[in-house]
């Protein structure tokens, strides 16, 4: 069973209303970096304005986290973001693989949602470089939107012939399904 941390001990990454890019924050996701530290990326939105930013923390235990100040940057950067993620991003999910992390999360542009890809090249993890969209909508239960990314890597990620298994959600609201794309991965 979970044992909940009590009082303030539970809070591991709060809004921060100084810095409006993160004055709600949510979507974590955490990784260890092999030294036994951990680092977290999640979602930071700015409530007067609606836009998100990938925001970073790292931690030693866990329970004590040190909080980037800015957000984490997604290249190339542009004045206008990647068209598939014009409206924001959301719910990302982070894998290491060797010294590597990847990254996919969920782009928004208007009522359209498609799940983006970016690779870090080190365990820093505070620029990440755009590949682009990697799934977006075109099977008609998809609808208009797929997004909230689930990956799993079988056998290993390490391992030559591992297939990545993406799962995700698809559908018009109030009718959502979950998808499954797979990808066989090259051998580092």
């Amino acid at each position: 069973s979970w044992t909940e941390l009590t009082g303030g001990e539970s809070i591991a990454v709060e809004g921060d209303p100084s810095l409006p890019w993160r004055h709600f924050v949510g979507d974590p996701t955490v990784v260890t970096t092999g030294s036994g530290s951990l680092l977290m990326w999640f979602i930071g939105r700015d409530p007067v304005t609606g836009s998100t930013a990938l925001g970073r923390a790292s931690s030693a235990d866990g329970k004590e986290w040190s909080v980037d100040d800015q957000p984490v940057r997604l290249e190339p950067e542009t004045v206008d973001p990647a068209p598939f993620e014009r409206d924001g991003i959301a719910e990302p999910v982070v894998v290491r693989r060797g010294e590597v992390l990847h990254l996919w999360y969920t782009g928004r542009s208007g009522s359209r949602a498609a799940i983006g890809y970016a690779v870090a090249q080190d365990l820093a993890g505070t620029i990440f470089r755009r590949i682009g969209p990697v799934l977006e909508p075109v099977e008609p239960w998809e609808a208009r939107a797929v997004g909230g990314p689930a990956i799993v890597m079988l056998p290993r990620f390490e391992e030559p012939g591992a297939t990545l298994s993406l799962w995700y959600e698809a559908g018009p609201a109030g009718l959502e399904s979950i998808g499954l794309a797979t990808r066989l991965l090259p051998a580092r």
